[in-house]
């Protein structure tokens, strides 16, 4: 007697195509100082020394963003193209002033043209990355520096990013 779930089980269990994902999400913390300032983030592929690009979700803040600056791991072995990073506002590029990779401190910094309203929710794009050799999970700390007439630095979160 032929049994069209059983057959349509083996099917699938005997296949050797499995889906692939790209990463995305604030990740999964089970503790730390982390777990209320996660952010959101998301990979094309997110393997081990593969090219990568990044999409770095920011939360809407309630002052004006002068400048993005993202600091690095030191365990990060991964590279940065500084050509290929933008800021975007709805998908659609906002132009940049200047922008900042500086390997030995460790950081990103990301000076806009002109500054960003309140309440506008950014994604910072890092495109031609190379990710580190070794899987791991990764912290990258997201600061802001304010437009307003005394500009302060202010810690705003972290994305956790795990490569496989």
């Amino acid at each position: 007697m032929f049994k069209p779930a059983l057959f349509l089980s083996f099917l699938v269990l005997g296949s050797n195509v499995l889906p692939l994902f790209a990463q995305s999400g604030a990740g999964f913390i089970l503790y730390g100082d982390v777990r209320d300032k996660a952010l959101n983030y998301s990979l094309d592929d997110g393997s081990a020394r593969l090219t990568d690009r990044y999409f770095l979700d920011l939360k809407p803040q309630k002052f004006k963003i002068g400048e993005i600056v993202i600091n690095i791991p030191e365990t990060f072995d991964g590279r940065f193209d500084p050509d290929r990073m933008e800021v975007r506002i709805k998908d659609k590029a906002v132009p940049l002033r200047s922008k900042k990779l500086d390997m030995e401190g460790r950081r990103i910094e990301l000076v806009l043209a002109e500054p960003v309203p309140p309440n506008a929710a950014l994604t910072v794009v890092l495109a031609g990355v190379t990710n580190p050799n070794f899987p791991g999970i990764y912290k990258f700390d997201a600061n802001l520096i304010s437009a307003d007439s005394t500009p302060i630095l202010r810690y705003i979160g972290s994305w956790i990013i795990d490569f496989n």
